[in-house]
């Protein structure tokens, strides 16, 4: 079953204006029925799961890194969450040994209770020509990538080369359109629709359909328009985009 969700932390300016509520609300009118985590918004494992059941949605993932990983873990049980990305690590180059037993502790943990573990890159760790993500994923058995399809732009690289190259170890696709006036700074103008900017994304979601990737979820780094017509056109773009690669 194809999982479309959004990554809240795009929306945390519009929560802290507007309310989880409002947004919560803008969000499922959009379409979407999973959302991926990054904080929990000072609530408790319950009342948050309340919450999300009474707008219909589901947990679909969560952006956790190592050093948080115990206080998240009543969150994954009560949200019904499965999949677990680390979002950001300053080393990631699998010869620094402490990096690696962080990461493979945290796997084993969330293995044990049935979570999966993968690693969310940014562009740095494409730097030099290296790929520190795959240096992770043959150091840390069972770890998988979520390719921020995005980032991989900023690096000077083809994301669907990246998806590829993960193979049967890509769990998810974070998808973040690039707008194509973008030279130096890759956020120095808002996100357009998937599929209207730089990225290639009509490439990324035929490599997906092939490795059989399931799991998207939309990510934002500025609104180009009112956010509740933004996840709207988006969510739509993102069924249209996997469908196309079903004929």
């Amino acid at each position: 079953m194809v999982k479309v969700g959004i990554q809240m932390y795009s929306l945390r300016e519009e929560i802290a204006r507007d309310g989880l509520d409002a947004v919560l609300a803008a969000v499922r009118d959009a379409g979407f029925r999973y959302v991926e985590f990054a904080g929990f918004y000072g609530m408790t494992p319950e009342a948050l799961a309340a919450k999300l059941g009474a707008y219909g949605l589901s947990g679909m993932s969560a952006h956790i890194g190592p050093d948080g990983l115990a206080e998240a873990l009543p969150y994954l049980d009560a949200l019904g969450i499965k999949k677990v990305f680390i979002p950001w690590l300053k080393e990631t180059a699998p010869e620094e040994p402490d990096t690696v037993k962080r990461v493979r502790d945290m796997a084993d943990t969330l293995k044990a209770r049935g979570v999966l573990t993968g690693y969310h890159n940014h562009a740095h760790e494409y730097g030099g020509g290296g790929d520190s993500v795959r240096g992770l994923l043959e150091a840390v058995p069972g770890l998988t990538a979520q390719l921020d399809v995005f980032w991989a732009t900023a690096a000077g690289l083809e994301p669907a080369a990246l998806m590829e190259r993960y193979g049967a170890r890509l769990a998810c696709v974070h998808v973040k359109e690039m707008d194509g006036r973008t030279t130096a700074d890759p956020a120095q103008y808002p996100n357009p629709v998937p599929g209207t900017g730089k990225v290639g994304m009509a490439a990324v979601f035929g490599t997906a359909k092939k490795l059989g990737v399931t799991d998207f979820v939309l990510e934002v780094e500025g609104f180009p328009f009112p956010y509740p017509d933004y996840l709207k056109q988006s969510y739509d773009a993102i069924k249209k985009l996997y469908e196309e690669k079903e004929r």
